[in-house]
């Protein structure tokens, strides 16, 4: 991905990252390795959603995979995991992206 980056950047464009900052697969390995960081209910079930729920309640329900959770900012582990992974795209230095910013999406569904 650098490298496709790099070849943009020297070809004179911007490279925006499509990002949902807020969801998260529930089957993800963030979810995996941090149960704790979705959001639950006052019964402790996970908060989800399915992207077709986003999008068409007509459409192939197939095709859109599993639910996806929402991160619990509330949590210093959940800012700390997703200031990594801003760093790791914005940031010039070697083995990461550079890429030069965001298009939030998504945000009308965060509980």
């Amino acid at each position: 991905m650098r490298a496709l980056t790099d070849d943009l950047h020297g070809g004179g464009h911007k490279v925006i990252l499509w990002f949902c900052p807020y969801m998260v697969s529930s089957e993800s390995e963030l979810a995996a390795s941090i149960p704790e960081c979705m959001v639950r209910d006052r019964d402790g079930n996970l908060v989800t959603t399915h992207l077709y729920q986003l999008v068409d309640d007509n459409c192939d329900k197939s095709l859109i995979g599993n639910q996806n959770g929402f991160l619990d900012y509330s949590l210093p582990a959940v800012r700390e995991h997703m200031k990594a992974v801003i760093r790791y795209c914005l940031s010039p230095e070697p083995g990461c992206l550079d890429a030069d910013g965001f298009k939030f999406d998504f945000n009308h569904q965060t509980p």
